[in-house]
């Protein structure tokens, strides 16, 4: 099958849903002249699944001239642009391709669409959904999100966590032991209405599992592919804070020691830099207070990832 080397047409997020006007209106900024930046994914049938994308925009009045850049792996396009901004939206078209290098039998694209609009811990996003075209037909398609810091103060808060969930019976079990219903009831990653508050680098915080109940304020974390190692490359994060940068997953586990901080709640959090040979990236976690081990199973993909509350309750 022939490889498409495919750059993006943005169209509508169906699933997005917007922050209300009036609570954006007094944070979100007016202009969008500037550099933003941010990634590219693309599905299956293009040459790379991540790519670095740059927007350079000049806008006047709602009007919005500027530059696209796309990169990876060494070869990189730009592409001259125009579009219009509508409230918290904007609209626009690429023209033509200004200079690019691309290696042989592949080619880039010119891409279109709608970007939303949104803010988060001092960072303002635009993001959706791509598809592209070029002379040999239409391009793969896949998602984009870029950002830049915010142009004024806004205090910053941690993405809100649901606390109302059912709470699962907390269990101890080896991997081995992990049923084969919960698996299945998770198997795919189902986008549902965004809450544009719970984002992180542009992609959507996901909670859909019980809270895990610590007894003690220092907790050891191991964390592994337990299914088949299909090369999932992860980062691990407690709260906003780095915890574990770019680890491939093995079938063995990686020991980490974390303190939380008991006063409030914490999260971790699973981000996917690939999705492996089988989407979407998936690992599991095992989580020991000294007094219980409790595993759960992660999984993120480009478009959201996927975190676990931790609540600290005295023995």
């Amino acid at each position: 099958m022939k490889i498409l080397y495919s750059i993006f047409l943005l169209i509508y997020l169906s699933f997005l849903t917007p922050l209300p006007v009036s609570a954006q209106a007094t944070t979100l900024s007016q202009d969008l002249s500037g550099v933003w930046q941010g990634k590219l994914s693309q599905e299956v049938g293009g040459l790379y699944r991540e790519y670095d994308f740059k927007l350079e925009l000049k806008q006047m009045g709602n009007v919005i001239q500027g530059i696209s850049r796309i990169s990876a792996d060494g070869y990189s396009a730009n592409m001259s642009l125009e579009g219009t901004l509508n409230g918290n939206f904007v609209e626009f078209k690429e023209i033509k391709i200004i200079d690019q290098k691309i290696r042989k039998n592949a080619f880039w694209c010119l891409k279109k669409g709608l970007l939303m609009l949104s803010l988060h811990n001092g960072y303002e996003y635009l993001q959706g959904n791509w598809q592209g075209w070029s002379k040999e037909g239409s391009c793969t398609p896949g998602k984009l999100w870029v950002s830049r810091p915010q142009p004024f103060n806004v205090e910053k808060e941690r993405p809100p966590i649901a606390q109302d969930k059912d709470i699962l019976k907390e269990s101890s079990q080896e991997p081995s032991e992990i049923s084969e219903e919960y698996e299945d009831s998770r198997s795919t990653i189902i986008p549902t209405s965004i809450n544009l508050d719970k984002t992180f680098q542009g992609r959507v915080i996901r909670e859909e599992q019980a809270p895990v109940f610590i007894k003690k304020a220092e907790i050891t974390l191991e964390i592994w592919d337990h299914k088949e190692i299909d090369g999932d490359v992860i980062s691990l994060y407690l709260n906003e804070e780095l915890i574990l940068e770019e680890y491939t997953l093995q079938g063995t586990r990686h020991r980490i020691t974390i303190t939380i901080d008991t006063s409030k709640d914490n999260y971790l959090m699973l981000y996917a830099h690939n999705l492996g040979e089988i989407t979407p990236n998936t690992a599991a976690i095992s989580i020991d207070d000294g007094i219980e081990k409790q595993i759960r199973i992660l999984r993120s993909d480009f478009d959201q990832s996927e975190m676990i509350l931790l609540q600290y309750k005295a023995p």
